[in-house]
């Protein structure tokens, strides 16, 4: 009967001690500042009425200029001009530019001049390279559809989306991603084929 007490109080002790005592998670800041931390310590970060590294330049971006002039250099009191003042005052402004737009090639064509007939009567300008042949998508439309598809894993009806967001109507949208359709059948197909089997 007294192991039962004994261990009756040893269980209360220990079931105490888990609700009411100190928990180790659990920590203030006032007690951390009573255990031997200096008080006034700095805390990390930036502080108060320290100067700042500023603004990052962001040198390495192409630089656009706009000029701005008032629509009316009047004084808007009396009407007299406004006479020009040495210096501007700039601002700079980080922009992203993502839009479809079309690329006119003009291709120079040359006439023979010799008589030794080694060209033709017409002599044009080679065509840029293009990944399909007569294709009136250019590479940088391919690259886009491929690095989104496999490299962001974007799925194809965001592709499409996104390409209509950038300017190009929806149905050249889908014209694009049909076109690099038997591609991707072609890639899938040599992907199966080289794969080994396990």
């Amino acid at each position: 009967m007294l192991c039962e007490l004994e261990a009756a109080q040893a269980k209360i002790r220990d079931l105490q001690q888990r609700l009411f005592a100190r928990k180790s998670e659990r920590g203030s800041l006032i007690d951390d500042k009573h255990r031997g931390a200096p008080v006034g310590s700095r805390r990390r970060g930036q502080q108060r009425g320290a100067p700042g590294h500023g603004r990052s330049r962001q040198a390495h971006l192409p630089l656009r200029t706009e000029d701005i002039e008032l629509e009316s250099a009047l004084c808007p009191a009396c009407g007299e001009p406004l006479g020009a003042f040495a210096g501007t005052e700039d601002c700079e402004v980080v922009e992203v530019e993502v839009r479809a737009y079309r690329r006119l090639i003009r291709r120079r064509r040359y006439r023979r001049t010799c008589e030794c007939e080694a060209l033709p009567g017409i002599v044009t300008a080679p065509p840029p390279a293009r990944l399909i042949e007569r294709g009136k998508f250019g590479i940088s439309v391919w690259v886009s559809v491929l690095l989104d598809k496999f490299l962001y894993g974007r799925p194809s009806y965001r592709l499409v989306q996104d390409l209509a967001d950038q300017g190009l109507n929806r149905k050249t949208a889908v014209g694009v991603w049909k076109r690099w359709l038997p591609f991707d059948r072609l890639r899938a197909n040599g992907s199966q084929r080289a794969s080994p089997i396990g």
